[in-house]
């Protein structure tokens, strides 16, 4: 009676044995479809942060969700960025830096979410990648006839000088030997005590600002800024860890 009971039951485990194998082998090749990203990014606007040794190529972008920014990249030349947080005029943004050289070149910018490309819709993007150089920015700016269109003029002269220079071949366009003494900068040196300068860049927009880094390990509480003897406001830059003034 014992043995009967026991291959009924060996019976009914292996029914149900091969039920859970049949079953596991159907979720296990079963399709997991991801979520299609509903981004439709755009190439927006650019500007430029003048540093030591290097331009920021600052990329902004619209229509970008913001449940997916997190998951976005940019790809510009080559280098992935992650999208910096949504600024106030509802774009994202990345920084690629491009030495003095490269100025004049060409730089291929793809938008991707995860692992797919995410086509940029602009009009003059091929296949969904925009192609865009520092040089294309500079030339708008060298169209104002004031001290921006100056300075982009300026430039764009260091840096095709720079392209023609590291390629080898002489610049149909040498700009000769420019005294520029005049231009040096001049630092006060009476901080009080608790404060370095750390140096400055130059940030091209519809404006242009040059903004000022210092450490402080004093109260700035203690302190008030003035700028040409004018009350300014002291910003913070929480990647550098330094406090900074615009002008």
């Amino acid at each position: 009676m014992k043995s009967k009971i026991k291959r009924k039951w060996n019976r009914v485990l292996a029914v149900v044995l091969s039920t859970v194998m049949l079953l596991g082998v159907v979720l296990q090749f079963e399709p997991i479809h991801a979520k299609a990203a509903t981004s439709t990014p755009r190439f927006a606007t650019c500007s430029l942060t003048v540093s030591e040794g290097t331009l920021g190529m600052n990329l902004f972008f619209s229509g970008i969700a913001d449940g997916e920014a997190n998951k976005i990249t940019v790809k510009v030349d080559g280098v992935s960025h992650p999208l910096k947080a949504k600024g106030d005029d509802g774009k994202y943004s990345v920084t690629h830096n491009v030495v003095a050289k490269d100025v004049v070149k060409k730089l291929s910018i793809e938008v991707y979410y995860g692992t797919t490309k995410l086509p940029l819709t602009n009009s003059i993007a091929k296949d969904g990648t925009v192609s865009y150089a520092v040089k294309d920015y500079l030339t708008k700016l060298e169209a104002r006839d004031d001290e921006y269109g100056r300075l982009a003029k300026a430039i764009d002269d260091y840096g095709t000088a720079a392209y023609y220079y590291f390629a080898g071949k002489d610049n149909p366009n040498d700009i000769g030997n420019i005294d520029l003494t005049a231009y040096a900068s001049k630092e006060n040196p009476d901080y009080p005590a608790g404060v370095t300068y750390k140096g400055s860049s130059l940030i091209l927009e519809d404006t242009i600002t040059i903004r000022h880094y210092y450490l402080v390990t004093a109260v700035l509480n203690n302190y008030n800024l003035t700028v040409d003897g004018q009350p300014a406001v002291m910003g913070y830059d929480e990647s550098k860890g330094w406090v900074y003034v615009e002008i």
